[in-house]
């Protein structure tokens, strides 16, 4: 429950991004939305975090902008329309307030769009999501490194209809409804957006993160990748 009202009254939809104190990574600034539409009581929405990239303890010169999402798994395509807006207003809004404030270059700053969009990866919505509904220029990174042949899925249902399709698995505890193994939480790597053109983000591994059954951290398997930044 605390961390439900913290959820609420922060605005933050259950998004948190963490970070090793003496890793790669400095944090400059945030920004953050709630959506117009999401699930009673839940304040879903996105966060962009613009990060310092620093090597040894040294500045490489290199800023990694990256957005967390959930969307509304209610509502059907219309909220998933409306929280799309709303994810290319935050996105649009963060990249003009760092760029005006020259707290960041384009050409040195790798941008990474993430989370769960409750969007399958073979709905019609998918191309919509991944551009932007038409304004961005992105790569999926999981079909990237693995391609379309490889089953891939984020969901796992713990009851008999998901575990036929993947036998060797056990699914997930927390996960209720019986649904075949999909993935709908995904990582972009954002090329271009209006126009204007980032530094490519290359992703050498991603990998679907499963707890034992019984002991999962979410309903959902995170995933985990291996990124470079390269200015352009």
């Amino acid at each position: 429950y605390t961390d439900w009202w913290h959820m609420y009254w922060g605005k933050t939809g259950g998004l948190y991004e963490a970070w090793r104190k003496e890793g790669p990574l400095r944090k400059l600034k945030w920004w953050k939305m709630t959506y117009r539409k999401s699930v009673p009581f839940t304040q879903q929405g996105c966060i962009c975090t613009c990060f310092q990239l620093v090597e040894g303890g040294v500045d490489t010169g290199l800023k990694l902008m990256v957005v967390n999402s959930h969307y509304d798994v209610l509502g059907g395509s219309d909220h998933r329309q409306s929280n799309t807006e709303d994810l290319r207003t935050l996105i649009r809004t963060a990249t003009e307030e760092a760029v005006g404030a020259q707290l960041i270059d384009p050409k040195r700053t790798g941008f990474l769009i993430c989370g769960d969009f409750n969007v399958i990866d073979t709905s019609p919505y998918y191309e919509k999501l991944r551009t932007l509904d038409g304004v961005a220029k992105t790569r999926d990174l999981w079909r990237e490194v693995h391609g379309d042949e490889e089953y891939r899925y984020t969901i796992h249902s713990r009851h008999n209809k998901a575990k036929e399709v993947l036998p060797d698995a056990d699914g997930n505890s927390l996960f209720p409804w019986p649904v075949h193994p999909i993935r709908v939480d995904h990582l972009f790597a954002l090329d271009e957006l209006d126009g204007t053109q980032w530094a490519r983000v290359d992703c050498s591994e991603i990998e679907v993160l499963r707890q034992p059954y019984g002991q999962e951290l979410a309903d959902h398997w995170g995933q985990s990748c291996v990124i470079t930044v390269k200015r352009i």
